[in-house]
């Protein structure tokens, strides 16, 4: 057997398999596992949120906690600030901090937020306090319900699983339709629908969709909403406009807008539409994938599904066992 498929096997085979396979590869290591567990735990947030949420506090206290919280741009750090601004009677603060949430993809938080981490334990214990405190105090059921609905749609396991256990949102398609039909909490968050309108129903609703969310007004202030015309196997919009848009995407240096490039690229409909409208020098993809891939490693960015991706594109190095020990 070759090294790709030793190293794929890692992914098939059985949980018991795969925890013998660490121990014995962190025998020979300086650092623990237990260790890199709280050498990468993120002590700093767990702390602001038991702080917050056990006490009243003060205006000057609120903003140090609220500008440390801002550097972190995760989900959920913006969700405590929400919290922060919910419980100095801000409310329309918070939702606010809520509906910048529900505007990025939730790619986009894998990719840029801080990579500290936080057990599904600890994660479920917060989100369930939050979640709980939004729907009791902001008098906003549905942007709560939007949440949640983001939430679960792009999670599994142990997390997905509280959602559905310990909450209510829309789930089905017929209720899913109801929420992106309105102005306010569908056509708003295009975000949040259009990803689950593409895999749960037809390509034409994916299309009659994002028509009601006026897509060119929305990718002439962030060129990012391209992202939503990937999977389009007709674009009618402007040319110009579509090609302008993607072109200054691809000329920015950040693995966000790199993403959405390739994702984009990776994709027959919009690689066909570039290569018949366009003159710009795409280059190879997979070579540009590898290279994505390989600079999410060095970031320490996903790094067991980012080993994976280079094992599909065949590439194979026994330097990534370090990266599916942590």
């Amino acid at each position: 057997m070759d090294l790709g498929n030793k190293l794929r096997g890692l992914f098939l085979d059985s949980k018991d398999e795969f925890q013998s396979f660490k121990k014995c590869y962190l025998k020979n290591k300086k650092i623990d596992s237990l260790a890199l567990q709280v050498e990468n735990k993120d002590h700093e947030l767990i702390s602001n949120f038991n702080h917050v949420s056990s006490k009243v506090l003060k205006q000057s206290e609120s903003f140090i906690i609220l500008e440390k919280l801002e550097k972190k741009n995760s989900i959920l750090s913006h969700l405590l600030q929400a919290y922060i601004f919910m419980k100095n009677a801000n409310k329309a603060q918070a939702e606010a901090k809520i509906k910048e949430v529900l505007s990025h993809p939730f790619d986009y938080y894998l990719l840029l937020a801080a990579k500290k981490r936080i057990s599904t334990k600890e994660l479920i214990r917060i989100y369930k306090y939050l979640l709980n405190a939004f729907l009791q105090d902001l008098n906003n059921s549905k942007l709560v319900q939007t949440l949640m609905f983001y939430l679960h749609h792009h999670t599994l396991g142990p997390f997905h699983d509280f959602l559905d256990d310990e909450f209510d949102y829309p789930e089905s398609l017929s209720e899913i339709r109801e929420f992106y039909g309105s102005y306010n909490f569908g056509l708003a968050f295009p975000m949040v629908w259009a990803p689950a309108i593409n895999q749960l129903s037809s390509s034409q609703e994916y299309l009659n969709y994002i028509q009601k969310v006026k897509l060119p007004s929305k990718i002439k202030k962030d060129s990012s909403h391209l992202y939503l015309l990937k999977d389009v196997t007709k674009i009618s919009l402007e040319k110009d406009m579509v090609l302008d848009h993607f072109k200054k995407l691809n000329k920015k240096c950040d693995l966000y807008s790199e993403y959405l490039v390739i994702s984009m690229l990776d994709t027959e409909n919009f690689y066909k539409y570039l290569d018949a409208n366009s003159s710009l020098k795409i280059g190879i993809v997979t070579n540009r994938k590898r290279k994505f891939f390989k600079s999410l490693l060095d970031a320490h960015i996903l790094e067991a599904f980012t080993v994976f991706k280079l094992l599909e594109l065949g590439d194979e190095s026994i330097d990534y066992f370090q990266y599916l020990v942590k």
